[in-house]
């Protein structure tokens, strides 16, 4: 009879913008045979919702997706949905966004040049409640800690906060800063606030410099040089 049992698969759902990636990531989670995805959304809001309906064991989540902020995302399935264990899948520099998103409240960190072995390796991870990034983070972030001082990082990915970040981000893809705004649900004030930390931090002496830089920035992949 043994034969005839079947292990109930684990549910995943997944927020990403675009829609042939998640009929993808479908159709490999089925693959697997221990994973399936039980819901998807387009956004972060519409994601939120859709935790309202199901409950994954796992959330795949692009923080490149819906405009709004991802790390406030994961600070909102975190604080809302404790047992559901996030993990990021995204073309974002990992060496600029997974402290942060693991900070916000985040199980894991993925890149999705990565292959599928690594991704089930990460839904593994998760799963047993471990942490998970790649080799080479793991090597980074090791260095960090017990490396010292001596190389400091200058970057804008290591100097700014969060909403700094985010803010800068923004405003190198040429957005004003009611459009950010709106985007992230802040006031302009915080946003012209935001920029003049962003100079302080940065040491830019004016706001056409600021946007050079930003646009530079965003240019090069938002930290990958």
């Amino acid at each position: 009879m043994k034969d005839s049992i079947y292990r109930k698969k684990i549910g995943v759902a997944l927020v990403d913008s675009q829609p042939l990636f998640r009929l993808g990531l479908s159709a490999f989670l089925e693959s697997t045979e221990l994973y399936e995805l039980q819901g998807e959304a387009d956004s972060f809001s519409h994601g939120l919702k859709l935790l309202k309906t199901i409950q994954p064991e796992i959330l795949i989540a692009d923080i490149h997706s819906g405009g709004a902020s991802g790390l406030d995302f994961i600070r909102d399935v975190f604080s809302l949905y404790p047992s559901v264990k996030v993990l990021i899948f995204t073309m974002l520099d990992e060496n600029v966004y997974t402290e942060r998103a693991l900070k916000a409240g985040a199980s894991g960190y993925l890149m999705k040049t990565a292959g599928g072995d690594s991704l089930v390796d990460a839904l593994n991870t998760v799963l047993a409640k471990e942490i998970y990034v790649s080799d080479n983070m793991s090597s980074l972030i090791l260095q960090k800690y017990v490396g010292g001082f001596e190389n400091i990082d200058i970057t804008p990915g290591r100097m700014l906060s969060d909403r700094e970040l985010e803010v800068f981000s923004l405003t190198g893809k040429g957005l004003p800063s009611r459009n950010i705004a709106s985007m992230l649900n802040i006031s302009i004030k915080t946003v012209d606030n935001h920029k003049a930390g962003i100079k302080d931090k940065m040491g830019f002496k004016n706001s056409m410099e600021l946007l050079q830089e930003a646009a530079l920035w965003v240019s090069t992949g938002e930290g990958r040089k």
